[in-house]
């Protein structure tokens, strides 16, 4: 992991890699491209999956987490 940020750190030690939040979060959405729509979307309908409300009640929520997993995946 210490690789992919480097560019993100503000200070990188043999234990840590301290970097800005919004700056490594922004570059992350910006390799997303087209899951950031999948991102909204699954931000509005989380709470059923905190509410642990029925899956066959919850399609829009199931597509949106295996889209999002994927992003992070790639």
């Amino acid at each position: 992991m210490s690789k992919a940020c480097r560019a993100y750190a503000v200070s990188v030690t043999p234990d840590h890699i301290q970097m800005p939040l919004y700056q490594w979060t922004s570059g992350h959405f910006v390799r997303l491209g087209h899951y950031t729509d999948s991102y909204l979307v699954f931000d509005e309908v989380m709470w059923k999956m905190l509410y642990q409300y029925p899956i066959f009640l919850s399609h829009d929520l199931i597509k949106q987490r295996e889209d999002m997993m994927a992003s992070l995946e790639a």
